[in-house]
């Protein structure tokens, strides 16, 4: 008895040996893994194309940004503009947000540690305004949108979950990011029922010609708050560039819906289309087209409105959109039936009839998050972040007015360590996790198992 009791006790100690390696391993590989997180582009007035996005480099989150031409050559080289060390399991989980002045000046907007920060550069990438955080006292920020109107000043949207339910936040800054018009909640997610949460998220803001703001987003009214489902409510808002608001329209598109997405935009000619995708399927609609027949903020009747054009069959992912001078609606977006992933670009016309759509890449690995924009020659640019041989980075393609491809697909982020996660070790570990997780958990039970069989024949024999 006491050998076999010696023995499970070496067995233990083995296997609780291995488990302690393992949970530092994944540690190690989460901790050194380098990490292009997302990206988005703005195109100015001389069809040079800025691009900003984050990477995360061991311990540190970074954003970088640099400057293209039209032919894909490299303006600006790659440029860190902040850096923060960050817990490994608490990275920015949305984009940085770019627009462009009518002095060529580049505002960008992003996300560290769920705060927001807010720079500032000239055309030719020199600081005007340094990395600033936005509000000293707010750590639940995320998931923001930005504008600039003709006077230069930047109009911020964003999620925000200070007070509880998650809701949506709008300031106006200046041309040197100071507060115009103080930080307000735009959506009233305190609904008549109180057994119903509300939470609202991906919000997004364009604006006119006339300064109008335009702002969507979607909210998700559940009556379990652990319940990942709800019944899902867009909502449409107009205001001025005071902050004075026209309307606030809301419509319940679905009972239940899953992997929701929104996004807003308009051209020239002051055409405005709304994207959105509500279980992995893609939704348009001229702004003009939305019915006016809309809910109360958040009322609890009970409609299953069939809202929008229906784009595309495939399982739809992160669609972003752009509209050409003739009205006609750009769309890229990444398509995935399992771990790989590549980039889809639709055309349609402002009434949503397809005209495109496309695979315009063919990694054969993950291809995700891409961002888009078109000149006034109705060319496309894209990009987006590719994951190669364990290996992430951002690439850059452009295309015709035809949807054939001017220029190849072109890298445009530096390699920048971060191998170590690289190893023979880290990559058997990553491609058999659930395996190894099943077989730790099989351990387990076995010890318990074990030591419960061993605690009871010990009782007998004293018996």
């Amino acid at each position: 008895m006491q050998k076999r009791q010696g023995i499970f006790l070496i067995l233990t100690v083995i296997y609780l040996v291995v488990l302690i390696g393992f949970t530092g391993c994944l540690d190690s590989m989460d901790r050194f893994a380098l990490d292009t997180e997302s990206v988005n582009i703005a195109l100015d007035e001389q069809d040079n194309l800025h691009i900003v996005w984050s990477e995360s480099i061991n311990d540190e989150f970074c954003i970088f940004y640099t400057k293209l031409n039209d032919k894909g050559r490299t303006l600006i080289n790659d440029k860190k503009l902040y850096s923060e060390i960050i817990t490994p399991r608490h990275r920015p989980r949305e984009d940085p947000d770019i627009c462009i002045d009518s002095k060529g000046n580049v505002f960008i907007v992003f996300e560290i540690n769920d705060s927001l920060y807010l720079t500032k550069l000239s055309n030719d990438g020199q600081n005007i305004v340094h990395p600033k955080r936005m509000n000293e006292m707010d750590n639940f920020s995320t998931d923001v949108s930005i504008a600039v109107d003709s006077e230069d000043n930047l109009h911020i949207v964003w999620m925000n979950w200070r007070n509880g339910p998650v809701t949506i936040f709008y300031t106006k800054l200046n041309g040197l990011g100071e507060e115009l018009i103080p930080e307000r909640e735009l959506s009233k997610n305190d609904s008549s029922d109180p057994s119903i949460s509300i939470d609202s998220h991906d919000p997004s803001i364009c604006i006119d010609s006339y300064d109008n703001l335009y702002i969507c987003w979607y909210s998700i009214l559940r009556d379990d708050p652990f319940f990942r489902y709800g019944v899902t409510e867009i909502s449409l808002l107009k205001m001025n560039k005071d902050g004075l608001q026209s309307y606030l329209n809301n419509y319940r598109i679905r009972n239940t819906g899953d992997h929701c997405s929104i996004e807003i935009e308009k051209n020239e000619m002051n055409q405005i289309v709304v994207v959105w995708t509500i279980d992995y399927q893609l939704k348009y609609l001229p702004l003009d087209m939305f019915p006016v027949n809309a809910l109360p903020p958040n009322s609890t009747e009970e409609i299953n409105m069939e809202l929008g054009y229906n784009l595309s069959s495939n399982t739809v992912f992160e669609p972003a959109v752009c509209i050409d001078v003739n009205g006609e609606v750009n769309i890229v977006y990444y398509n995935s039936t399992s771990y790989e992933g590549e980039i889809y670009y639709l055309k349609s016309n402002y009434y949503g009839i397809v005209l495109e759509e496309k695979q315009i890449t063919d990694a054969k690995d993950k291809s995700y998050d891409p961002a888009i924009d078109v000149d006034n020659e109705g060319n496309i640019y894209t990009v987006w972040v590719d994951e190669r041989q364990n290996e992430y980075a951002i690439y850059f393609t452009k295309l015709d007015a035809n949807y054939d491809k001017i220029l190849e697909d072109k890298r445009i982020s530096d390699d920048r360590n971060g191998k170590e996660s690289d190893s023979l070790l880290n990559i058997v570990i990553e491609s058999n996790i659930h395996i190894i997780y099943l077989f730790l958990a099989f351990g387990i039970i076995g010890i318990i198992a074990v030591g419960f069989r061993l605690l009871i024949v010990k009782r007998q024999k004293k018996k």
